[in-house]
C-alpha cells in the first residue's frame, strides 16, 4: 500500500496508510482566528500537522496524532510502499445519521449565536413509522 512516513525535525511522527479505496492526507495548517472562536476553547492562532485517512468502503475516518508546530520547524513526508503501517489513534465511522445530527447541531449553534429561538419537532418519518401510518396521503 502507499504510505506516508512523516517526520518532524528529522524525527519520525508516524507511518500512515490504508488498504483499498480511500484518501490519505498529511496537512500543515496555520489558522489565525478572531476572538469569537476562542470561546470554544480553540487557540486564537494555531499551527498544526494533521495526518489522516478516509476509507471509502467502510466510511471510516482515521487519524494519527496531531502535532502542534512552531515557526522554524521542518516537516518531511516520504512516500513509500509498505506492508504495514502505524495503527491510527482515532477512528470514526460516519453514517447518514451522524451527518444529519451534525447538521442539526450546526443549526442549533447558529440559532443561539443569532439570538433566534429554534423549535424542534420530531422527524415526520419517525412519527409515521412509530404510529404505523402509511406515508402516502389519504
Amino acid at each position: 500500500m502507499i504510505a506516508f512516513r512523516v517526520f518532524r525535525n528529522d524525527q519520525e511522527v508516524c507511518l500512515a496508510g490504508i488498504d483499498g479505496l480511500g484518501v490519505l492526507t498529511a496537512i500543515v495548517t496555520w489558522a489565525n482566528r478572531d476572538g469569537e472562536f476562542t470561546e470554544s476553547g480553540q487557540p486564537e492562532e494555531s499551527l498544526d500537522l494533521t495526518v489522516g485517512a478516509f476509507k471509502t468502503v467502510t466510511k471510516e475516518n482515521l487519524m494519527w496524532p496531531t502535532q502542534r508546530l512552531s515557526v522554524g520547524e521542518k516537516i518531511t513526508i516520504q512516500i513509500e510502499e509498505s506492508e504495514s503501517v502505524m495503527k491510527p489513534t482515532d477512528k470514526r465511522i460516519y453514517s447518514e445519521e451522524s451527518k444529519i445530527e451534525g447538521m442539526k447541531q450546526n443549526a442549533r449553534d447558529l440559532a443561539q449565536k443569532l439570538g433566534w429561538q429554534l423549535i424542534e419537532t420530531p422527524n415526520q418519518e419517525a412519527e409515521q413509522s412509530a404510529s404505523g401510518g402509511d406515508s402516502a396521503p389519504n
